[in-house]
C-alpha cells in the first residue's frame, strides 16, 4: 500500500530529524487510507497516534522537546538509552558543561583536570 510506504518514509524523516516533513507525509498516508477505508475517522486516530509516537521517540533520542519513556516499546527504548549514552560521550568529549561523568565507563572516561 502506498499509505503504508508513506508512513515509512516518516519513520525516516522523524529519524533525520524532519518532523515536519514526516507530518506532511503521515497527513498523506492518511488521506490515502481515508480512500482506502469505511472507517476514516478511526485511520486518523490511528496515524495521528503514529505521529504523536514518533515525534516522542525523536524528543527523547534527541533530547530535545518534552519525552514520555512511559509510551516507548522496549526496543525503542534501547534506541534511546544508546543515543542518550553516546550523546553523553560526545558532550564529555567536547568538555561540555552538560556532560555526566558518572555515566561513562572507565575507557570513556577523560580524568578529570
Amino acid at each position: 500500500m502506498a499509505a503504508d510506504s508513506r508512513l515509512s518514509l516518516a519513520d525516516v524523516a522523524l529519524e533525520e530529524n524532519h518532523p515536519d516533513h514526516a507530518e506532511t507525509l503521515v497527513r498523506t498516508a492518511i488521506a490515502e487510507y481515508e480512500k482506502e477505508q469505511s472507517n476514516p475517522a478511526a485511520m486518523l486516530f490511528e496515524g495521528g497516534a503514529q505521529l504523536n509516537y514518533q515525534r516522542n521517540l525523536l524528543a527523547c533520542k534527541t533530547g530535545s522537546g518534552y519525552c514520555d519513556e512511559s509510551l516507548l516499546s522496549p526496543a525503542d527504548e534501547r534506541d534511546v538509552a544508546f543515543a542518550q549514552r553516546q550523546r553523553n560521550a560526545l558532550a564529555c568529549e567536547a568538555e561540555d558543561i552538560t556532560c555526566d561523568r558518572s555515566c561513562l565507563n572507565v575507557a570513556q572516561a577523560k580524568p578529570e583536570r
